[in-house]
């Protein structure tokens, strides 16, 4: 048990020196709806990333192939924030909550 106490030590005070010699490359687009604070993205079987805006009311698509935002959806309970998405395959639709105590599904197109 102390062995392994210390090799777990040992190990998490390596980590910052190996994650400075194997940085993590991070890509980041600016939503074009500003100050909706995009949140909870979930990728569909086609590739796309869909997310809602937490203080914006919508749902929308971002497609990495071509870097374009598009398809804003308002929500129509008016959402408050949308939280916790989850992409459900067999309906090709993307589940979802709100703070207004509704669980949403939207019907991704074919």
């Amino acid at each position: 048990m102390k062995n392994l106490l210390v090799l777990t030590i040992a190990a998490l005070l390596a980590m910052p020196a190996w994650a400075q010699s194997n940085p993590i490359e991070i890509e980041e687009w600016t939503v074009e709806w500003r100050d909706t604070r995009p949140r909870d993205p979930v990728v569909a079987d086609d590739g796309r990333v869909w997310f809602v805006g937490q203080a914006g009311d919508y749902a929308a698509v971002f497609d990495p192939a071509t870097e374009e935002f598009f398809s804003i959806t308002p929500i129509p309970s008016g959402g408050g924030a949308v939280r916790h998405m989850v992409f459900d395959e067999q309906r090709n639709a993307i589940w979802f909550g709100t703070d207004t105590n509704n669980l949403g599904l939207a019907k991704l197109p074919e």
